[in-house]
């Protein structure tokens, strides 16, 4: 019996030395730095005016997870294209009030904003099929 302890102590240890250092935010997706993030206090002033793409995400979702650094390059590329477009994100795991108010049901979910008006997305997940949606909205 205190073998069995003592392997479940060791096996609490381990666990969380390896955890070490993750805070609970820390849930898998890397942000860019060329991509705005948004919260439930920032969000109506960042759409309001203008063309906002906006992802809603869950920073466990695999998909959001596979989206992230194609969400930077498009970021990244319509800002060195000098595009006034603002490539955003939306923690719903946090956030949940500002996701709720636009019924995001599933992550990704991507939504186009111009002058606050939502302009529904359903299209591919590459960077040219994504900036075209931006040009073409913006």
């Amino acid at each position: 019996m205190a073998r069995f302890f003592l392997a479940l102590i060791a096996l609490f240890v381990a666990s969380v030395t390896a955890h070490a250092g993750h805070g609970d935010h820390d849930h898998g997706e890397v942000h860019d730095p060329a991509v705005l993030t948004l919260e439930d206090s920032t969000f109506d002033s960042a759409i309001e005016s203008g063309f906002a793409f906006v992802k809603f995400y869950a920073p466990w979702c695999g998909h959001c997870k596979k989206l992230a650094p194609t969400w930077g390059n498009l970021a990244k590329d319509l800002a060195a294209e000098g595009s006034s477009a603002k490539i955003a994100a939306v923690d719903c795991t946090v956030h949940r009030d500002t996701c709720t108010k636009h019924e995001v049901r599933g992550y990704p979910t991507l939504i186009g904003f111009k002058d606050g008006q939502k302009i529904a997305y359903n299209g591919g997940r590459d960077v040219n099929t994504l900036k075209a949606f931006v040009t073409e909205n913006s």
